[in-house]
């Protein structure tokens, strides 16, 4: 059986008042755990027990959950369309109950019971905070092929199988996850099971987790910030007031106190000795040099001059230019991840964004262009 010690509910009960949905659904998850299912309801939800099966019952779709009490693991049904499929979800996490894919019912989802490995935490969020998350973390290195499990901090299930992430990628709204022999390309809006290594470290360095049913709106050092539009100037300028403070009526002196400087003799300068007077060099040396019909815009008689140009060329600076080298160009991944996550910060603007067309073509442009960046940069 599971153990239930360390996740007793702690919610009030249906006598202190009407529960939410919230609620509601907490308190069926809880009592399908211990086998001792509470009769709770309220306006939209009622949970009943039927020859010792649970059921979670909605006010216009009927059964949306339901399972079998005298099973040794909790194993549940719960309807794919149902609105209150994320709740249900949300609610069975911290008994270590997740999604396992489609039930023998048709029209529903199976959940079973999965044991957590030690040292890891449950999240279940946006995959947009999972992408976030691996890029705080520098999850950067080689992938490793052997399947060794030292120094992986985050896995994801699938096939009822927890598998280390190898990597998280992300662009046009969209975020690509990666494990040994599996991908998965989900919208950074979607929901996504993962696990996150537990970190002993204490203060500031500790390695926070997310709470669940985290999304990207509510995380409050989000990178992309509106600023406050500027003040409108004035077409009438104020006068410009002087940095420095007015003085003092103590402090200003009058022509009569004014104070007469000493005369001082301005002194000869002495004669640079001739070493270091400037030296004449002979004009001579200079007379291997080529000429060229030059322009008469100098000239008051309107008549071409010659003008004298040396022989060679002078160096020109390069300004770290290698013809060679020219086609190779080695990007900073802080760099090309802040690029990506603008990207897709684009993506979900475009969609949470209902104004005029023009905006939502301006927001297409930019992500385009950042997509061409990243192209160029990566080839």
């Amino acid at each position: 059986m599971i153990n239930t010690e360390s996740h007793s509910s702690s919610k009030r009960s249906p006598e202190q008042g009407q529960l939410d949905d919230r609620e509601v659904i907490q308190e069926f998850a809880a009592g399908i755990v211990s086998g001792q299912p509470k009769m709770v309801c309220n306006r939209n939800l009622k949970v009943d027990v039927v020859f010792r099966e649970a059921q979670l019952l909605a006010q216009r779709e009927g059964i949306i959950a339901r399972v079998n009490l005298e099973s040794p693991q909790a194993c549940l049904d719960v309807r794919e369309k149902s609105p209150y499929m994320g709740l249900i979800q949300e609610a069975l996490i911290p008994y270590d109950i997740f999604l396992m894919g489609k039930s023998s019912v048709p029209g529903f989802a199976r959940f079973e019971y999965r044991t957590v490995p030690d040292g890891y935490v449950a999240q279940y969020t946006e995959a947009g905070i999972l992408w976030k998350d691996r890029w705080r973390q520098g999850k950067r290195r080689p992938v490793n092929t052997l399947g060794a499990m030292s120094g992986v901090d985050a896995m994801i299930l699938h096939r009822g199988t927890w598998y280390p992430i190898q990597s998280v990628s992300a662009a046009n709204g969209f975020v690509v996850i990666r494990t040994l022999g599996h991908e998965a390309t989900l919208s950074a809006a979607d929901f996504v099971l993962w696990l996150k290594k537990e970190d002993g470290r204490s203060g500031s360095d500790a390695a926070s987790s997310h709470e669940i049913g985290e999304r990207m709106s509510t995380v409050a050092n989000s990178p992309t910030q509106v600023l406050p539009p500027a003040p409108k100037e004035s077409p009438h300028p104020a006068p410009i007031s002087p940095v420095s403070p007015e003085p003092k009526a103590e402090d200003v002196q009058h022509d009569d106190e004014s104070t007469v400087l000493q005369f001082v003799p301005r002194q000869d300068v002495p004669d640079l000795p001739e070493d270091s007077q400037v030296f004449v060099r002979d004009r001579s040396e200079f007379q291997d040099i080529t000429t060229f019909e030059g322009t008469p815009m100098n000239d008051p008689n309107g008549d071409a001059r010659a003008l004298q140009t040396p022989t060679y060329q002078a160096p020109q600076p390069d300004y770290g230019y290698d013809p060679e080298n020219s086609g190779v160009f080695n990007m900073d991944a802080n760099a090309q991840m802040a690029l990506t996550y603008l990207q897709s910060s684009l993506a979900y603007l475009l969609q949470v964004e209902n104004k005029s067309p023009q905006v939502h073509q301006a927001i297409r442009a930019t992500s385009m262009a950042i997509q061409n960046l990243l192209t160029i940069l990566n080839s």
